[in-house]
């Protein structure tokens, strides 16, 4: 391989991959047994607590898979050109004239989430880092640039730093541009919307606050419900409490479809994906309001 070429670097091995894969699929099984207990279940505050269970434990069993891919397919590559480090969906590519130098890591940043320490496989990134390191401090490089220093751990640092200082003489082929590359789902812009976010985050909200209220008072309810009507508040007709499941059921089911539509159409108009998710977020308060006035 001459030094005008690419050459590409794994990382130290390590478990963290496979820690990932595990806990993954520790969090499946629970979920399919907690969604096979809440089946059984009837209607109460405990089984709308298993089925949040259920999506939380799918949420994070996502998150776990996806990051064990991640580890797994993580590698590093130097050509005349820069830097390219692939890590899941994301590359992030640094122009070989930005780096300033390639040394011995003496001491590894900590990533932490919400005070806690994670483990060093567990990558992390933020403002002026990127740890994309497996290793030790001592079995790892930093790469200095004037905004970032990026930690790595090829298998072999001496050679990744022979690479590095043989392709810096030879001169770039192609101006790279520091750049984030995404691809697939993760390259969607809705996620990079913090407007969307946020309706999105308060339908989903909204929709947990609706059905957990109805799911907590539904065991305590009369078999059947006086609707009042009118401002004398006269009794107008009487339905059963299992029609009012369709209560929380109707606005789960808005809230999905609702933010599927958005989603959808937020390519060609984010405005109107702003406005649909508005409309459900009034409709999911709608009816919380509606249940709380037939069960007064």
């Amino acid at each position: 391989m001459t030094p005008s070429s690419g050459q590409q670097f794994k990382p130290k091995p390590h478990r963290g991959g496979w820690l990932c894969l595990g806990i993954g699929g520790i969090l499946l099984a629970s979920a399919a047994l907690l969604a096979d207990i809440a089946r059984r279940q009837p209607v109460s505050a405990a089984q709308f607590w298993r089925l949040f269970g259920v999506g939380l434990a799918l949420l994070l069993a996502a998150i776990f898979l996806y990051r064990a891919v991640a580890l797994f397919r993580l590698q590093y590559r130097l050509t005349r050109n820069g830097l390219t480090i692939r890590w899941g969906a994301t590359t992030v590519r640094v122009p070989i004239g930005d780096i300033r130098t390639v040394t011995a890591a003496p001491a590894l940043p900590v990533c932490t989430f919400l005070g806690i320490t994670l483990p060093r496989w567990w990558l992390c990134r933020r403002d002026g880092l990127w740890l994309f390191a497996t290793g030790a401090a001592g079995e790892s490089l930093v790469v200095k640039t004037d905004a970032t220093e990026i930690y790595l751990s090829p298998e072999n640092s001496a050679a990744f730093i022979a690479a590095w200082e043989k392709r810096v003489p030879l001169g770039e082929t192609r101006r790279w541009q520091p750049a984030v590359e995404r691809r697939g789902l993760w390259a969607f812009p809705l996620w990079f919307d913090r407007t969307a976010r946020y309706f999105g985050m308060a339908i989903i909200l909204l929709t947990l606050i609706l059905v957990g209220a109805v799911f907590s008072r539904y065991p305590a309810l009369p078999p059947a419900i006086h609707l009042p009507a009118g401002a004398a508040a006269q009794t107008a007709a009487i339905a059963s409490r299992e029609q009012l499941l369709w209560i929380p059921y109707g606005g789960a089911i808005i809230a999905a479809i609702n933010l599927a539509l958005g989603a959808i159409w937020y390519r060609k108009d984010p405005l109107a994906t702003y406005l649909l998710w508005f409309v459900a977020i009034v409709v999911e308060i709608g009816l919380w309001v509606g249940f709380r006035m037939v069960v007064q």
